[in-house]
């Protein structure tokens, strides 16, 4: 008699298991072979509402791989950074001494960087631990903000120097300025665990120009499609970066390759810009969409493209997803959206669902038992 196979078990398989107390072993056995063999459909996602500080509004702009999401959130008085975990929520990062501080950045050890306002009102670029507390870095000589921190500690972001001008920097012990390509300023938003540094630039042709730096290189500029503004805002350990840049005819969220050539992410709409990606190389944006009031956060992958990340949670949420800031190595991903009204911080965690043909699949299996049984009989 042909065996009939279903995830790689013959129905003779399952009909035995399908007895007495092995049904609870023949549905773990079900689960696990769909959840395996492709037979779940793309991610959608469950919204979480970060809260805020007190206040009405907050933002979150970074996550790390234990799923810590990090940004800034009004306290009722004040705008102060935050660091949020499921276990403990919110945690008020406090300031310099000034009445403001942002987080930008988190790498997974719980380190996390920003900038606040100190007792004199300098804006000042800072690194939080959570023994330390808040603690200043040094700055070229004026105002500074720190946008990201890598895994060994490294940190970038940028600093005015003696002639007022903002340049990007590197925090490794001591300040480097990253320079420009051309231009009077700088600005540094990613960094990756080989220290890679990217962002963007005054170019001499006057437009803005999205950059890669190394010790070796020193700063370059990467290509586009056209000419124009181009942004990066963060790189993947494995050398990707993602930002956005001129296509001819708007500019639109891109990934440069590891020999920095550009692809078009396209978009929802007109416009696009990218500011997340992680190592399976998902990105996260916002895209302008027609006729919407605000723009609609984004995901890019290979496979599906670019889809809004409004409709991919449930519907009647209340929730308007307006950017996706950052996303981690297990899909979840940040941003900002309206909620009642007010701009808050959300958290999207991947929930796959089986997919109609699975469902299907499972729904045969009663059938396909009993006509096995008959045939053995």
């Amino acid at each position: 008699m042909r065996a009939f196979l279903i995830l790689g078990y013959t129905l003779g398989d399952i009909a035995m298991l399908a007895s007495g107390s092995s049904r609870a072993i023949l549905a773990v056995v079900l689960l696990t072979s769909l959840a395996t063999s492709g037979a779940f459909s793309s991610p959608q996602y469950r919204i979480t509402d970060i809260g805020t500080l007190g206040g009405p509004t907050s933002h979150a702009w970074a996550i790390n791989a234990a799923g810590e999401v990090i940004g800034y959130s009004d306290t009722g008085v004040e705008t102060h950074a935050f660091i949020w975990s499921p276990e403990d929520g919110l945690t008020d990062l406090l300031t310099l001494g000034g009445d403001l501080s942002h987080a930008y950045g988190i790498n997974d050890l719980g380190e996390v960087v920003g900038y606040s306002r100190d007792v004199s009102g300098l804006d000042t670029a800072f690194r939080w631990t959570d023994t330390a507390g808040m603690v200043p870095l040094p700055t070229l000589d004026a105002a500074s903000g720190a946008y990201a921190i890598n895994s060994p500690g490294q940190v970038v972001g940028n600093s005015r120097n003696s002639d007022g001008k903002i340049r990007a920097v590197l925090w490794d012990g001591t300040v480097t300025d990253l320079g420009t390509l051309g231009g009077d300023e700088s600005w540094a938003k990613g960094i990756n665990a080989s220290a890679r540094v990217v962002g963007f630039s005054d170019t001499a042709s006057g437009y803005l120009g999205a950059f890669e730096w190394t010790s070796a290189t020193g700063i370059q500029l990467l290509p586009t499609m056209a000419a124009g503004d181009s942004e990066a805002w963060d790189i993947a350990d494995s050398g990707h970066v993602v930002g956005f840049g001129n296509t001819g005819t708007a500019a639109h969220a891109m990934m440069w390759d590891l020999t920095k050539a550009p692809t078009d992410l396209g978009s929802l709409g007109v416009s696009s810009w990218a500011y997340g990606v992680n190592e399976s190389l998902q990105v996260v944006g916002a895209s302008f969409v027609a006729g919407a009031a605000e723009n609609h956060a984004f995901v890019w992958d290979e496979m599906d493209g670019m889809r809004d990340l409004n409709d991919l949670i449930a519907p009647g949420s209340g929730w308007v997803l307006e950017r996706s800031t950052d996303i981690n190595d297990a899909g979840m991903i940040v941003g900002y959206g309206w909620l009642d009204g007010e701009t808050r911080a959300y958290l999207a965690t991947p929930t796959p669902e089986l997919s109609s043909g699975a469902l299907l699949l499972v729904g045969m299996l009663p059938i396909g038992i009993a006509w096995w049984r008959r045939r053995r009989a």
